[in-house]
């Protein structure tokens, strides 16, 4: 017990300077470790150096090795070749937070196609949307989406002459899609080519409660506005230019099935709060929070729980 207390009188009467001293000490050796770790991993793999930048980070001392964390990201911004999701996530992750930009669209070449179909799908549609949200009259709306349901080039004398081109072009680029697809897989564009009619559609449905002033019970705006955030019209495309394990189940799932509506919602409600609470523009149709609180006379807080 003697010793014990002895021990414990020491420690009070330590010199604090000589304490910190020691820890700085210990603190630049750790440092200089860490360093060394660094140049060990420039000779390894990318994967190894982002494992160490990432440590770090969960250890919240990455601002201590900023100079040696931007050479090391800088090195893998050019690297390839990852080959599992935790890589792929980790790289994106790592290199967005960094300033670096990286493709959210994980490379590979089987899935050029693919990737080229949906991104042509995705710009279209919105056109389409920004036409019927900012530039089209409630009429030129309506004729836009008869054009769209009819798809036929005669349909493009009943539209505006600022609509004519977009309308051939968009005839045009689903033409393109069934000439880069093998015969065996065009019944594939009918389902994208209906998917865009359904989006087109929920977007004149909104477009007529603007014009009109209307806002709809909670039930219909939710079965209108998850078909037009493009679930179905997304998933088609997404699976278009896929290859033969594509099968016409999998158009009839992402067409009508319960999963990808699920998804739309999901993304609706997200996509509404966040409309909601930065707030809308004029033209902007009614949120389902606002429909929400509407019909049942709640506050913002009840309406987005």
């Amino acid at each position: 017990m003697a010793a014990s207390n002895t021990t414990a009188a020491e420690a009070r009467t330590v010199d604090p300077s000589m304490l910190e001293g020691s820890m700085r000490e210990r603190v630049n050796q750790l440092r200089k470790e860490v360093c060394g770790l660094f140049e060990a991993c420039s000779d390894s793999n990318a994967v190894h150096q982002m494992s160490l930048v990432d440590t770090l980070q969960h250890l919240s001392i990455d601002h201590l090795f900023q100079e040696q964390i931007d050479a090391t990201l800088r090195s893998i911004h050019g690297c390839g070749g990852f080959s599992s999701l935790h890589e792929v996530a980790l790289r994106f992750r790592l290199l967005r937070t960094h300033g670096l930009w990286v493709s959210p669209v994980y490379y590979e070449q089987d899935l050029s196609r693919a990737r080229t179909m949906l991104t042509k799908v995705f710009a279209l549609m919105t056109v389409v949307d920004d036409t019927f949200d900012d530039h089209a009259t409630l009429d030129e709306s309506r004729k836009l989406a008869e054009a769209i349901r009819r798809w036929d080039d005669s349909a493009v004398s009943m539209l505006p002459e600022y609509l004519r081109k977009f309308y051939l072009r968009l005839l045009r680029n689903f033409e393109v899609f069934e000439d880069e697809l093998q015969p065996n897989e065009r019944y594939r564009v009918a389902y994208t080519r209906e998917a865009f009619q359904m989006t087109s559609e929920s977007y004149l449905q909104e477009s007529e409660w603007f014009h009109h002033n209307c806002k709809p019970s909670f039930k219909e705006h939710v079965k209108v506005s998850t078909v037009s955030i493009g679930p179905q019209t997304v998933a088609t495309a997404m699976l278009m230019g896929m290859g033969d394990e594509t099968t016409r189940d999998a158009f009839e799932w992402a067409l009508r099935g319960d999963t990808v509506m699920i998804f739309g919602r999901i993304a609706r409600f997200l996509n509404d709060i966040a409309s909601f609470n930065s707030g809308k523009s004029k033209k902007d149709v009614a949120t389902s929070v606002e429909c929400y609180m509407n019909e049942y006379n709640v506050t913002r807080e009840v309406a987005m729980r």
